[in-house]
């Protein structure tokens, strides 16, 4: 009698295949869901770095208009988000004495203790906060700008033209002599 050979896999051969895939698919839906995580995380960033850029710019443009924010502090929500806005003159900025300054903060600083330093006064930092919450921890995006208000340059330039033309205007009809005609 010739016996016959059958060739299959055993119930522990199989049960080990099983769990190795339970592991691999795990493993595979882990990183499938940091990868979504991630992915809403990036997405909300750059929803929130469009909004801040979108304030920038419409600042930007009011400031080129002549339209000067007030030194205030406001704060609205967008959707999701709440955007924070502050414009405060930058002689205000706390200046560290430990960090050495380097960049473009030496450059502020040296501005500040330089001669022209009464123009100081005018100029202004406008920080515009995109903040939103990513789970139990609150996420934001930072822009700032800058700008000179020059209202007070340009108003102190007109009194000094009106004065300058005041003095022509005295010295061209000297109005103490008697007039003489010419007839």
């Amino acid at each position: 009698m010739k016996r016959r050979t059958e060739t299959g896999f055993t119930l522990l051969e199989v049960l080990a295949a099983v769990a190795i895939l339970g592991i691999w698919f795990g493993v595979l839906a882990s990183v499938a869901i940091q990868g979504l995580r991630a992915e809403g995380e990036n997405e909300r960033r750059i929803r929130a770095s469009l909004i801040g850029d979108r304030y920038v710019s419409d600042l930007e443009i009011g400031l080129d208009l002549g339209e000067f924010p007030d030194d205030t502090a406001e704060e609205f929500e967008e959707g999701e988000f709440v955007v924070h806005i502050e414009t405060f003159p930058l002689i205000e900025m706390e200046i560290s004495e430990a960090a050495e300054p380097v960049g473009e903060s030496a450059d502020l600083i040296a501005f500040f203790e330089s001669d022209l330093s009464a123009l100081a006064a005018d100029f202004y930092s406008i920080q515009i906060s995109v903040r939103w919450s990513e789970g139990a921890a609150e996420k934001a995006v930072n822009r700032t700008t800058y700008y000179w208000d020059n209202t007070a340059l340009m108003e102190a330039l007109r009194k000094q033209d009106a004065q300058q033309d005041d003095e022509e205007e005295r010295e061209g009809n000297p109005a103490s002599g008697p007039q003489e005609d010419g007839a």
